[in-house]
């Protein structure tokens, strides 16, 4: 076996950790944001059509709370992005086949 070492930690060095004061100006406002995308991922996994347009109407939300300073066209074009492929992947069919087919596998026909 090895040799027993003492504790290396000093108790001097030791401090209380500080709790910095955070405004609520400082907080993030991305709420929004974050429920969009759940509902944009439970859109294109469900098939469903409301929630799309909820979807939508939280992106917008969103966009409208940001600060102009923390805007930028990267998460604008993510946000109008994810708003297109909500609405193609709930509002538009494929040839013959309904719109569940993809989530209900005895719905697809051929």
């Amino acid at each position: 076996m090895g040799k027993v070492r003492t504790d290396p930690r000093s108790e001097e060095r030791i401090r209380q950790m500080e709790i910095a004061p955070v405004s609520i100006d400082d907080l993030s406002s991305d709420f929004y944001s974050l429920s969009a995308l759940v509902f944009a991922f439970m859109a294109i996994m469900f098939k469903i059509r409301i929630y799309s347009w909820l979807t939508c109407l939280l992106s917008f939300a969103s966009l409208a709370n940001q600060r102009y300073s923390s805007m930028d066209s990267k998460s604008v074009v993510a946000t109008l992005s994810l708003i297109v492929l909500t609405f193609i992947s709930t509002h538009v069919s494929v040839k013959g086949q309904p719109v569940m087919a993809p989530m209900l596998p005895w719905l697809q026909r051929g």
